[in-house]
């Protein structure tokens, strides 16, 4: 399953930014958060195998591709809120959101992550 297969893939983020110093790093830092969220529910399979995990590092472990990644909007909040992470909530904040663009474009609900492109082919 690509996000490029989708019409018009893109993901627009609004987090909430307290007392932000440098504002033109926030945005790179969330939509990197976003990549690494995307990845997670889309191929974020950790698999054990002869009692140890068998991706080690990012040379076995796949990551979401250029060619496969959405463009991504950041819409920075200003909150008065006191100071938190930045792009860290990105990170599992989309998941659910990639399970609702897909149940909104398939009519499925997935109940396991990652996402499994040959269980939303099967008809139901």
């Amino acid at each position: 399953m690509f996000l490029s297969e989708a019409a018009d893939p893109r993901i627009d983020y609004a987090p909430t930014a307290p007392n932000i110093r440098r504002s033109s790093g926030s945005s790179p830092q969330v939509q990197g958060a976003v990549i690494f969220g995307v990845t997670a529910a889309l191929y974020g399979e950790i698999t054990i195998g002869k009692g140890r995990v068998e991706q080690a590092n990012f040379d076995t472990y796949q990551m979401l591709r250029i060619n496969e990644a959405p463009a991504i909007e950041v819409h920075i909040v200003p909150s008065v809120e006191p100071p938190g992470g930045m792009g860290e909530p990105g990170t599992s904040a989309i998941v659910p959101a990639v399970a609702n663009a897909i149940f909104a474009a398939t009519g499925k609900r997935l109940r396991k992550m990652p996402v499994d492109a040959n269980a939303l082919k099967q008809q139901t």
